[in-house]
C-alpha cells in the first residue's frame, strides 16, 4: 500500500540558523523525489525514487537512485556534468561492480565489491581507454596476478600475489 508521494527541497543550515533550500544566487542544493510504501509483511517502510545533490554553483553532484528495498545506485558527477562514479549499495554496503570515469567520459577503472570489500577483478585503464592494470582481490586482499599492459594493450609484465593487503600511500 503506497502511503505518500512527495517532492522535498532540503534546506541548508547557514550560520544564522536560517534554513534555505537554495544558494544565495537561487540555485537548488537538493531535490528528493521519493515514494514510501508500507510493507504488510515486516512493517518496514520502503523507499523508491531518487535524490539529487548539487554543487553550490548549481551543477549536479550526486544522485541516489533507490531501486528496491535496500538497493541504491549512486552516481557522482564532475562539475562539467560528466559522470565520475557509479556504485551499487545494498543495505548501505557497497556490493557489485563500481565504475570510475575520466572527465572526458572514458572508463578509468572497474572494481567488484562484496560486503564493502574489493572482491574479484579490478581493471584500471589509460586515458586512451586501453587496459593498464588488471588485479584480483579476495575479501579485500590482493590475491592473484597483477597484469600490467602498455598504452597499446601489449602485456608488459606480471606480478604474482596471494592474500596480500594492498597499501595505498
Amino acid at each position: 500500500m503506497k502511503l505518500i508521494l512527495f517532492i522535498t527541497l532540503t534546506a541548508t543550515l547557514l550560520a544564522e540558523n536560517i534554513l534555505k533550500p537554495y544558494t544565495e544566487d537561487g540555485k537548488i542544493l537538493q531535490i528528493a523525489v521519493s515514494t514510501f510504501e508500507k510493507n504488510n509483511v515486516d512493517k518496514k517502510t520502503l523507499l523508491s525514487g531518487s535524490k539529487k545533490y548539487y554543487y553550490n554553483t548549481g551543477e549536479l553532484h550526486l544522485e541516489y537512485n533507490y531501486i528496491k528495498k535496500d538497493e541504491i545506485i549512486v552516481k557522482k558527477y564532475y562539475k562539467s556534468g560528466q559522470i565520475y562514479l557509479i556504485s551499487t549499495y545494498i543495505a548501505d554496503i557497497k556490493n557489485g561492480l563500481s565504475k570510475v570515469y575520466y572527465e572526458d567520459g572514458i572508463l578509468a577503472a572497474t572494481v567488484s565489491y562484496s560486503q564493502d570489500k574489493m572482491d574479484g577483478r579490478y581493471d584500471e585503464y589509460y586515458t586512451n581507454g586501453t587496459l593498464h592494470y588488471q588485479k584480483y582481490f579476495t575479501n579485500g586482499m590482493l590475491d592473484g596476478p597483477i597484469l600490467v599492459y602498455d598504452t597499446v594493450g601489449n602485456k608488459s609484465y606480471q606480478l604474482d600475489y596471494e592474500n596480500v593487503r594492498e597499501v595505498c600511500y
